[in-house]
């Protein structure tokens, strides 16, 4: 067990996981698996705890009261201060409803419960997750809730004996291990975010607090190297289509505990995490880490596109002088004396409880009176630009099954098939012809592939299939009233194919390799255009969005906003990231098996290789095309809405 005698490389350790992190939501490619700085975090935090706990418990000293005081003076001040100074900015940056969200995040964060807020709201690796300045409270709450529980366990179990309380970590830990495998639930970014896929990483590090100081035995120092070598291994190699968690979290996770088992200050790893360069990084890793996602977020909130590899690592130098001064300042003050011994535990505690009902208070009510709205002078102004980028559902949101939302009239001629990107073509199609007979039939991220269907990558066949049944039984009842109703005289097609970001599943059961997905989609594309044009029907096909790697729609509602030039959101055709998808589309368009017609929306979104974003309305005024970073917003639909009536076969 450990003695708690301080140990630099520990330090060491911090440094890592922090730049880890912070160089990863800068941008920096090479880092794609830097989020698994969170992980290191959480075995360092586990052992160091555990450690404690198990010392004081031996000792017969251990008092829940001393144990809290500690964790607030190490945790809560730093914090108050950084939610505090964030909050009038998130203000005067965020629209309404951005600015909602964001004090539902103080609130939850005031209570612990950050993680369970964002399981609930975005998904940690798309892209609007990057504009939520209190997104890295997710894994502090995990902390915060592993702090809550795991002291009274200890108590109970290990008074007389460290077996039983062993024993019940490492049953969690493997039962974890086995969670992670499976999965807490069926979606892959609610598991990001899920405790009960997260705890069981902080009980590895309480592993370690068992086992006796291996550092100078013999191969020890072997292992250490190979436990800062899984842990680079994560950082350099993983990414976003990692599966995580999942078993590739026991990568970092063995890695850390290998270098906290088996690494010593005085040789190898240990001395070179102990250089004073390195520790003092370490150091300031807590505060680095909170300030590190609000600078970063504003900056997103506050520039036209991204900020740029240049303002981002200026921005990273900005962390880490905000961080010293906040460990000079408030960290060290708090934890250690030079004038705030003077607060008292009792004090203490009191002061913040107050600062976290107040938070929490603030927080509740901003989320319950839609960001302050009716405090905001320009605030009709700013709900009229949050309504222009408003999702795009077409007729309906859910056009999933036969509904009477989802026609245009009880007959209709014209079925408009496949996923969101067929969703926003609704509008377009009603502008070209507003007397249309139209069905819609949709779900969100299904293509109209029967028998095939796009999910996150590397799932589990059995939650594959569970996930992809709605996307099945939507193409098979698609399909089938297309090719029978008598009514049905011409069948819109449109989907982005994201072959490029998703995996791809057949009916059975088995998942396309990756490389293998573009040459099994032309097939059936190819297929059920044929079906359909064997039926008699007048096939259209319409291509995805040209999509940027930036929100266009956040981009546009900012220009107008900020009085920003309309150019400032156009982007080069040459850039485009879906480039792959068009590519497979013009093919199948010119072998010979292409539907009746094709409609490419580069051509008619980025006329002279320039994509447009905002257009001059002939009826006056601004048109936003996007509504996010590929949806067309309802006016922009309509506004290409003409162009769509050579498909269609009208003059």
């Amino acid at each position: 067990m450990s003695n708690l005698t301080y140990r630099p490389e520990i330090d060491g350790l911090r440094a890592i996981a922090v730049l880890a992190v912070i160089l990863f939501h800068a941008g920096f490619e090479t880092l794609s698996g830097g989020y698994v700085g969170v992980d290191v975090f959480f075995v360092i935090s586990g052992y160091l705890i555990t450690s404690l706990v198990l010392k004081d418990i031996a000792e017969g000293s251990f008092s829940f009261a001393r144990f809290y005081e500690r964790r607030i003076r190490r945790l809560l001040p730093a914090m108050f201060i950084v939610v505090l100074l964030t909050i009038p900015f998130a203000y005067a940056l965020m629209l309404p409803t951005q600015f909602k969200d964001f004090m539902g995040s103080v609130f939850a964060n005031s209570l612990f419960l950050s993680n369970v807020y964002f399981l609930t709201q975005v998904e940690y690796f798309q892209p609007g997750a990057e504009l939520s300045p209190l997104l890295h409270t997710w894994s502090l709450s995990i902390e915060e809730q592993y702090y809550l529980i795991f002291p009274a366990i200890a108590l109970l179990l290990a008074r007389k004996s460290r077996g039983p309380l062993l024993v019940a970590v490492l049953a969690f830990v493997l039962w974890g291990v086995w969670m992670s495998y499976t999965g807490v639930t069926d979606d892959p970014g609610k598991n990001y975010f899920h405790t009960l896929a997260r705890l069981w990483e902080i009980g590895a590090g309480s592993l370690c607090a068992f086992v006796p100081p291996r550092a100078r035995s013999k191969g020890a120092s072997a292992l250490a190297a190979l436990g800062l070598v899984l842990i680079f291994a994560s950082i350099t190699l993983f990414g976003e289509a990692t599966p995580f968690p999942s078993l590739y979290t026991l990568v970092p996770i063995i890695g850390t505990m290998l270098v906290v088992l088996f690494g010593a200050s005085d040789r190898g790893v240990g001395r070179a995490l102990s250089l004073r360069p390195v520790v003092f990084i370490g150091l300031l890793s807590y505060s680095a880490y909170l300030w590190h996602q609000p600078l970063f977020a504003l900056a997103r909130l506050w520039a036209p596109t991204d900020p740029g590899p240049l303002a981002l690592t200026g921005l990273t130098a900005l962390t880490f002088v905000l961080a010293f001064l906040s460990w000079k300042f408030i960290e060290q003050p708090v934890r250690f004396g030079l004038g705030w011994r003077a607060i008292r535990r009792g004090p203490l505690f009191a002061m913040s409880f107050a600062a976290l009902s107040g938070f929490a208070a603030l927080g509740l009510a901003g989320y319950l009176t839609d960001g302050f709205l009716s405090l905001r002078s320009n605030g009709a102004a700013l709900t009229r630009i949050e309504a222009r980028i408003a999702p795009n559902w077409g007729l309906a949101k859910n056009c999933s099954e036969d509904s009477q939302a989802c026609k245009t009239d009880p007959a209709p001629k014209v079925l408009l098939w496949g996923d969101s990107f067929a969703m926003h073509l609704a509008p377009a199609l009603l502008a070209a012809d507003p007397a249309m007979r139209l069905e819609q039939r949709t779900l969100s991220g299904c293509a109209p592939l029967p028998g095939i269907a796009f999910l996150a990558r590397n799932m589990l066949p059995s939650v594959a299939m569970e996930e992809a049944a709605d996307c099945f039984a939507l193409n098979d009842a698609a399909l089938d009233l297309a090719l029978t109703s008598p009514t049905i005289e011409t069948v819109v097609l449109s989907s982005p194919f994201e072959f490029h970001a998703k995996q791809l599943w057949s009916k059975d059961g088995s998942a396309y390799a990756q490389d293998a997905a573009p040459a099994a989609i032309a097939p059936h594309l190819h297929d059920t255009i044929a079906r359909l044009k064997a039926a008699g029907r007048r096939v259209i096909l319409v291509s995805p969005t040209p999509e940027s790697g930036f929100d266009p729609g956040q981009c546009a509602a900012k220009a107008l906003r900020f009085d920003r030039p309309d150019t400032a959101c156009d982007f080069p055709l040459s850039t485009i990231h879906n480039a792959p998808v068009f590519d497979m589309l013009a093919a199948g368009d010119t072998s010979g098996q292409g539907a009746s017609a094709y409609v490419d929306l580069r051509a008619l979104i980025c006329p002279d290789a320039t994509c447009d974003v905002i257009r001059d309305d002939p009826k006056g005024g601004k048109v936003m095309l996007y509504r996010d970073g590929g949806h067309l917003s309802v006016e922009g639909a309509r506004a290409l809405g003409p162009d769509f009536r050579r498909a269609l076969g009208q003059p």
